[in-house]
């Protein structure tokens, strides 16, 4: 005798969709994404939903601008392929400013191309052809002063690398000491940690004041030339770099070892009459770089270098741990380390 299904013996029905209230839609956007006040995860919870759908609403929030559900059903729409002139458009719109959203691209890929409202080209569609066909991410943005870039200060750069520092026999690896300033703070900690799906990364620190140092150094091609720590209330002044200056200036006389450009940006604290007047009584050189242009110094890489060597202990308890911690992180960078940084501007 055949098997008959009923509803009393079938026990293989699917769940029944649930719908989100809008107001809980609403609040989970508010609270997670616009006001930061909790995260994905406490909103989960909360609001008693997987953390998934929380994930998708959110989702629709920052891409599409929606909190609602998606219209359902309704014709299906023509599939849009966009060709090669829409993605010559985009990296146009794109290059004239990055931050542009998806629906302003929509909007200005429609002006140029009316044709595509018939198709009714949509942001997700968008979306799909920037990350997949032409290969773009979603990153945080950059400041970057307009004059860095600007043809005047191209011309300044190309002037001081071909022809000033052949006039002036400028060679980086033989005469020139490389000396500047950064600021280091005991909450100095990674831009990136480790956390669980929907939680925050969070490092605990002490306080939020936590200790600012001024550090001074100068290296050459033959190593550091020397590293000086100092507290130093609103930054580091004319005359403390005077003096950090006389001291390079003095082990380089003390040993013979003849004249040398002191190379470094034109930071006003650079430029006082007190540390003019230091060069000119000496046998040694001011080289200051074009406006906009660290990265000619070396010295650069070295900081960078002696960040990241420093964020290995973000744990660390009053200025004078401090102060020991990154005087023992200057000892592992070494005489290869700055001849492989010196190298990259050399050649």
């Amino acid at each position: 005798m055949p098997r008959i299904l009923s509803r009393e013996n079938n026990k293989t029905e699917g769940k029944k969709y649930r719908q989100i209230p809008y107001n809980i839609r609403k609040l989970i956007v508010e609270q997670v994404a616009i006001e930061g006040a909790i995260t994905q995860a406490e909103a989960a919870r909360r609001y008693e939903q997987s953390p998934s759908t929380v994930r998708n609403i959110l989702d629709a929030w920052h891409l599409y601008g929606r909190i609602g559900t998606k219209p359902r059903g309704g014709r299906r729409k023509e599939i849009v392929k966009l060709e090669d002139q829409h993605e010559e458009a985009i990296k146009k719109i794109i290059d004239e400013d990055c931050t542009k959203t998806l629906d302003v691209l929509r909007e200005e890929l429609l002006s140029r191309f009316p044709e595509l409202a018939d198709k009714g080209i949509s942001t997700s569609g968008i979306w799909k052809f920037l990350t997949k066909k032409m290969k773009f991410t979603l990153k945080r943005t950059k400041p970057v002063e307009e004059r860095r870039n600007c043809p005047e200060t191209i011309q300044q750069r190309y002037e001081y690398v071909v022809e000033r520092m052949q006039d002036r026999g400028i060679s980086y690896k033989t005469n020139c000491i490389f000396v500047d300033e950064a600021g280091f703070n005991a909450n100095l900690i990674r831009g990136q940690g480790y956390s669980k799906k929907g939680s925050t990364s969070v490092v605990v620190n002490a306080t939020k004041r936590a200790v600012n140092l001024s550090i001074l150094a100068g290296i050459s091609y033959h190593g550091v030339e020397d590293v000086s720590v100092k507290i130093v209330k609103g930054g580091t002044t004319g005359d403390i770099f005077k003096k950090f200056v006389a001291g390079i200036m003095k082990k380089l006389d003390d040993t013979n070892a003849g004249p040398h450009f002191f190379v470094m940006d034109n930071a006003s604290i650079h430029k006082t009459p007190a540390v003019k007047d230091l060069f000119k009584n000496s046998n040694h050189k001011m080289c200051l770089l074009p406006p906009y242009s660290p990265f000619l110094n070396p010295i650069e890489e070295c900081f960078s270098k002696l960040k990241g060597l420093v964020k290995r202990n973000p744990h660390l308890r009053g200025q004078r741990k401090l102060i020991e911690h990154i005087q023992k992180s200057t000892y592992e960078i070494t005489q290869e380390n700055e001849k492989r940084f010196i190298d990259i501007f050399a050649h």
